[in-house]
């Protein structure tokens, strides 16, 4: 399982440094991750902000991912 979301700053923290908003990368699998994460370091620019989670790989886990990623993304 692997997401990537994009979520509103404001919805999750008051600091105006983290940009407008956080870029989420989860999954289950390390190396994908580690992929993602690289691909967005990559490309980072100034004020932008990544939010990276290694998550445990359960039906429950996917579910609420996708309900927090929704319920928060812009």
């Amino acid at each position: 399982m692997t997401m990537i979301g994009v979520v509103d700053r404001n919805k999750l923290s008051n600091i105006d440094a983290l940009g407008d908003e956080l870029d989420c990368l989860v999954s289950d699998d390390r190396f994908e991750l580690i992929r993602l994460f690289i691909d967005k370091i990559e490309n980072i620019e100034q004020g932008e902000s990544v939010v990276v989670s290694y998550v445990k790989n359960t039906e429950d886990t996917a579910k609420e991912l996708i309900s927090v990623i929704c319920e928060t993304s812009t």
